[in-house]
């Protein structure tokens, strides 16, 4: 495993307990809507700064950029962290969610980490190098027809377009899943769980970070930035949901 990716990873699972320890207590149950929202605030502080502390003390001369930065126009190594993937599945103590790490360097994601925290699972990625989960090397499923294909499906927001887009793709595929968690859709395409992920919305920062894994897996990935579309599964899948949807 690639020291940078190790170290990300360790860094995630001693994040994992402050989030386990609460699982049987969902806090959506326990706060008033101003006290979720300053447990949430106090919560992700406490985790980006495990993450931050991390990669200054181990590559001082690496970034971390927003989610608003755009990666390919960066030099050098640059971090994106995402430590609470799946929020509101753990305000209600569902079970997706995760810390999502990406490596880029000079604007190229070189490596990718999801840690599942109840799953206790690592999937990632390093360019050229393949697709792994707990060691275990990932390869996106076969299934060539729409009919037989389960999507995962994440909508940012509830307009017009993005339902009429969840409508289509309800018509054309044999199942649609919302897990609420993106990062995990992406790793349960590259494990072949799932056909292919399509996700709508206006920040495509988390699903550019996680489909290296689908297509270090042996998938495909695509984003239409004016329709704010982005899509990833194995190639028969992909190619024709990027069809009927982008082109």
């Amino acid at each position: 495993m690639e020291g940078l990716v190790r170290i990300a990873l360790r860094t995630a699972r001693q994040q994992a307990q402050q989030l386990i320890q609460v699982h049987d207590r969902p806090p959506v149950s326990r706060f008033s809507p101003k006290g979720l929202q300053e447990y949430v605030l106090q919560l992700r502080t406490r985790l980006t700064s495990a993450f931050h502390e991390m990669v200054h003390t181990q590559f001082p001369e690496h970034k971390i950029v927003s989610e608003s930065t755009d990666l390919t126009k960066q030099s050098g190594y640059c971090w994106f962290i995402e430590p609470l993937c799946g929020e509101e599945n753990f305000l209600r103590s569902l079970y997706d969610y995760c810390a999502v790490i990406g490596v880029f360097h000079n604007g190229v994601a070189q490596h990718v980490a999801i840690y599942h925290y109840l799953d206790d699972s690592e999937y990632y990625a390093t360019k050229d190098e393949g697709a792994v989960v707990n060691k275990v090397r990932l390869r996106v499923s076969s299934t060539s027809s729409l009919t037989r294909a389960v999507v995962a499906y994440f909508r940012q927001d509830s307009t017009a377009s993005s339902s009429n887009f969840q409508v289509k793709m309800d018509n054309l595929v044999r199942s649609l899943r919302c897990s609420g968690c993106i990062a995990l859709d992406f790793a349960r395409v590259a494990q072949g769980k799932l056909d292919s992920c399509v996700s709508i919305g206006t920040n495509q920062m988390i699903s550019s970070v996680a489909s290296l894994l689908v297509t270090e897996a042996g998938g495909f990935s695509a984003a239409d930035l004016n329709k704010e579309i982005f899509i990833a599964g194995n190639p028969q899948i992909f190619t024709v949901l990027k069809t009927k949807l982008i082109d």
